[in-house]
Parts: C-alpha cells; sequence; structure tokens
C-alpha cells in the first residue's frame, strides 16, 4: 500500500507542476499583452486627452487586452442615468452606452474581450460613472 501512496503522490506532483507551468506561461502572456497595449494608451492619450480626466483605461486580468472609454456625451449619460434611477437597465443599455464612448479597441473586439472575461463589462461601465464623476473608484486611473 505505502508504493501505491507514493506512486499518487508523484503523480499529483506532476499534474501540479504542469498546471504550475502552464499558469507561468498564461501570466506572461498577459503580462506581455498590457506592456504592448500600454505603449498604445500612451499614443492614444495623446490624441484623446489624459487617463484618469479624459479616459480611462481598462485592462483584461485574463488576456491583458486593454479597453479605452472616454467621457460620455451628457444627453448619453443623462439617458443612461433616467433608465439607471428607475431601475430598467439592461445589458444592451450597458453596451450602448460603451459603444457611444468607445475610443479602443473596436466595438467588435470589446464583445470578444467581454465574451473571454465578462466582469470587462462591468469594469468598464465603472469606469465610465468615474470618469462623469460620479465615482470615486481606481478604475479610471488604471
Amino acid at each position: 500500500m505505502p508504493g501505491d501512496a507514493d506512486a499518487l503522490r508523484a503523480q499529483v506532483a506532476e499534474i501540479e507542476a504542469r498546471r504550475r507551468e502552464q499558469l507561468s506561461a498564461a501570466a506572461d502572456a498577459v503580462e506581455l499583452k498590457i506592456l504592448q497595449e500600454k505603449i498604445k494608451l500612451a499614443e492614444l492619450e495623446a490624441k484623446e486627452g489624459l487617463v484618469g480626466r479624459d479616459i480611462a483605461a481598462i485592462f483584461s486580468p485574463k488576456t491583458g487586452a486593454m479597453v479605452v472609454v472616454k467621457t460620455p456625451a451628457p444627453v448619453q449619460y443623462q439617458k443612461f442615468q433616467k433608465k439607471a434611477i428607475a431601475d430598467k437597465v439592461d445589458i444592451p443599455d450597458l453596451f450602448e452606452l460603451i459603444h457611444s464612448c468607445l475610443v479602443y479597441p473596436s466595438k467588435k473586439e470589446f464583445e470578444s474581450i467581454c465574451d473571454a472575461a465578462p466582469g470587462m463589462l462591468s469594469s468598464t461601465i465603472e469606469a465610465l460613472t468615474t470618469l462623469n464623476g460620479a465615482a470615486d473608484s481606481d478604475a479610471a486611473g488604471k
């Protein structure tokens, strides 16, 4: 019996080592993507205004993909707020507001980012809310 336990421990150790290697490779890929996106962010900032004041950058923790949004137009944001106050905001409303403020990437790419990491939708809304002066959050300055 002790031999069986030793064999199982060895097998589990191999599995865990493979998992650590895969996680490390994935983390390296995310870091590389974020670094590339931060270079793009500097270009966007030169055109669109300062991060944290005029635009917000949100990075997917899963892929490193970046989303950049600008301050929403007052009319667009008020339309969204009216639905929010009435508790009638639905997912398409979130996408509509974000699409109206999206600087980078394209709408299609943004939706792909949200498919891969669904939390990016709420993170992006939070960043827009912060840009509009309605909340205090770290999301706008990342």
